[in-house]
């Protein structure tokens, strides 16, 4: 019997723990479901966020890219006025980023290069010049610009460009935004034709120099020849001339008594022109002289006419009075002196030496 009452009191325990488990079962899903349905809107919610911010963006976007296209239309147009207006300029002009890239030219820069405006807009400095000092040169320059923001002058800039035709400019170069690209505005004047006048002047005068330089040393030869020729007049004429008068002396003094006034008047007449004749060869020597001598400039009309006019053969007082003021008569004296105090063999001899 006592058995019989365990046994049947199992089953009702058994019963109770399945209830229980049974019910936490239900509470467990209940949660399980009500968490699903909370995670549930969340995500709704969060896709809601999400979706209206993608639209805010998506909004964002489509404005941004409204702008951007109304500015580079706005940047077109001004671009389009800008080149109206540099065109216009016969200075060369252009606009170039860090880089060497060409962001506006003008037709006086294009045909200056000769190219065109298309072919130099959006393209490097290296497509067109074939010196790679001279690009770097121009880039250094314009780098300088845009970073320091003070302009630049650059009196003469040489361009070798790829043809090989050799250029020059004078630049002037400024900071400047395209856009919002730092960029460099250069002003150039063409001064090709003045700089080749200016280098063509300047072989003509090294030319001339050298010229000079060979007409001096063939003037210092001359002045040579010209020195050993007055030791030759000087020397090797003086002693002939020099025995002749001491022989036409010691004819008068020795043989005086004997000789006729006839015979007398010829030996006084050779010994006068033998006076003549040193006289001569003393103002030769004068002459060769004045290459050394330093020139001076004086007034010498008057005086030269009153000393020709008072040298010339029969020279009057009076004449030479009248003439000391006179260039006219001066030039008169100075003929008739010397045709009749220069012989036909001392005029040959003068216009040698001259």
């Amino acid at each position: 019997m006592a058995l019989v009452g365990k046994s049947d009191a199992l089953p009702k325990n058994g019963s109770n723990n399945a209830t229980a488990h049974n019910m936490n079962i239900t509470d467990q899903t209940d949660l399980t479901i009500e968490t699903l349905r909370a995670e549930n809107q969340r995500l709704k919610e969060q896709h809601a966020f999400m979706t209206q911010a993608l639209q805010d963006s998506g909004t964002a976007l489509l404005n941004q890219i409204d702008e951007h296209q109304k500015a580079m239309e706005a940047l077109g147009h001004s671009k389009t006025h800008m080149r109206k207006v540099i065109d216009l300029v016969p200075h060369a002009i252009f606009a170039k980023d860090a880089e060497g890239r060409y962001l506006l030219v003008n037709r006086a820069m294009a045909a200056a290069c000769n190219l065109s405006v298309e072919e130099m807009e959006d393209a490097l400095d290296t497509d067109f010049f074939n010196k790679a000092v001279e690009v770097e040169r121009f880039r250094a320059a314009d780098r300088a610009v845009i970073t320091t923001g003070q302009r630049q002058v650059i009196p003469i800039e040489t361009i070798r460009l790829m043809n090989g035709a050799v250029r020059y400019f004078n630049i002037i170069k400024i900071p400047f935004k395209f856009g919002e690209i730092p960029a460099v505005l250069g002003v150039a004047t063409d001064i090709t034709e003045r700089e080749q006048a200016r280098l063509a002047v300047a072989m003509l005068k090294d030319d001339l120099e050298e010229r000079v330089r060979q007409r001096t040393a063939e003037l210092e030869a001359a002045n040579k020849e010209l020195e050993s020729f007055s030791y030759s007049v000087s020397h090797d004429l003086r002693s002939p001339l020099r025995g002749v008068d001491d022989w036409s002396l010691a004819l008068l003094e020795d043989y005086g008594d004997i000789l006729d006034e006839q015979a007398k008047g010829y030996l006084n007449q050779v010994r006068a022109e033998i006076q003549r004749m040193s006289v001569l060869i003393d103002d030769m020597l004068k002459l060769s002289r004045l290459s050394r001598d330093e020139m001076r400039r004086e007034v010498v009309v008057q005086r030269v006419g009153v000393f020709i006019c008072g040298a010339a053969p029969g020279g009057q007082s009076g004449k030479t009075r009248g003439m000391a003021h006179c260039a006219r008569c001066v030039d008169e004296c100075r003929l008739e002196f010397i045709a009749s105090s220069v012989s036909e063999l001392d005029r040959e001899r003068l216009e040698i030496h001259r």
